[in-house]
């Protein structure tokens, strides 16, 4: 048997930005690159992940996809554990018992298809409930056995059951998942009309919207994932305010912004902030330093092993000051789990 203990805290995380990326995020005059364009750089310190957010296990899949898609809300910039912005969500209610919950979606949020043989005519498509529902089920599909299904495990009213008998061969349970849904099953979980999302939880979870803003919960429309060419994995469809322009599996990926996007701000302003992300694998903590200090890449958490020559009593080192360079220093969210096997 095993003892595992789940503890969740804030950790501070000390980030070098030039200038021009503090200033495009504020809304502030963009230094040109090619052609006119805002341009962010960035290295991730592993593989580029691919874009199933079933696969969401790690950090830098995370990132990428974070581009592309959304839940239906977001930690808050800046605030604490427990405070949380509506993303494809508008609002929300909860009933008196703490079971029942409603989302009220935002009637701007779109997908947006960008291939050259679009999903829909125009490539654009409003999100509906109906998504919500069936990228909820898609987590919990016995069949994709997708390692974020303890996001909702236990919660949702009637999911487990029907997961349960899914598993076992249950063709009419194994046809819920795959519609997307069924009036009734789960009973908690349904799309009360095209902007409505009724939850119904198996028992009052004060921690459901930080289950919520998990990766893992993220929105795809179900005519993306059910697209065998060309892939999700390598084409995702979302509604966020990136799309993805280039795609070197596991190497490089560049995004840029959706034409149009809604103007939904975060704690820095209306997004997107720029108009094209490219990140890079660059898996030598030394070689994204080199990177940095030569003006090559956008952004960085200083290592160790640099900290102390990168910034002196609190502030950039005076080389980089010069340059522009800023550090931000912000709180996010960590969990940490301890297993003991016995």
């Amino acid at each position: 048997m095993s003892d595992r203990r789940r503890s969740g805290r804030r950790t501070a995380a000390a980030v070098l930005l030039p200038a021009l990326l503090l200033a495009a995020a504020a809304g502030c005059p963009r230094s040109e690159a090619a052609a006119g364009a805002a341009v962010g750089r960035f290295a991730l310190a592993q593989e580029l992940a691919d874009f199933d957010p079933l696969g969401a296990w790690n950090t830098v899949a995370q990132v990428l996809q974070r581009q592309v898609y959304e839940g239906l809300v977001e930690y808050r910039y800046g605030g604490g554990l427990n405070e949380f912005d509506g993303l494809l969500a508008e609002s929300w209610s909860v009933g008196g018992d703490g079971r029942e919950w409603r989302f009220r979606l935002r009637p701007d949020a779109a997908f947006y298809d960008p291939g050259p043989e679009p999903l829909w005519p125009g490539g654009r498509r409003p999100v509906r409930a109906a998504d919500v529902v069936a990228s909820l089920l898609r987590l919990a599909d016995p069949r994709l056995e997708a390692g974020g299904w303890f996001v909702l495990e236990g919660l949702v009213e009637g999911l487990d059951e029907l997961r349960a008998a899914a598993a076992a061969g249950d063709p009419a349970a194994l046809a819920v998942f795959d519609r997307g849904g069924a009036p009734d099953r789960p009973a908690g979980l349904r799309a009360v009309d095209d902007h409505t999302v009724l939850l119904r939880l198996a028992r009052p979870a004060p921690d459901l919207l930080m289950r919520l803003a998990s990766p893992y919960c993220v929105v795809v429309p179900a005519e993306a994932w059910r697209r065998t060419e060309p892939a999700l994995r390598d084409h995702p469809v979302g509604s966020g305010p990136f799309f993805l322009a280039e795609w070197e599996p596991r190497q490089r990926a560049v995004f840029r912004a959706v034409p149009g996007w809604r103007r939904q701000a975060d704690g820095f302003g209306p997004l997107p902030h720029l108009d094209e992300a490219v990140f890079t694998a660059v898996l030598e903590g030394s070689t994204r330093t080199l990177l940095f200090e030569r003006g090559e890449i956008d952004r960085l958490p200083p290592a160790q092993d640099s900290f102390a020559r990168l910034v002196r009593d609190g502030r950039p080192a005076p080389e980089l000051a010069a340059r522009g360079v800023r550090l931000v220093v912000t709180e996010t969210p960590d969990l940490s789990m301890l297993v003991l096997n016995q």
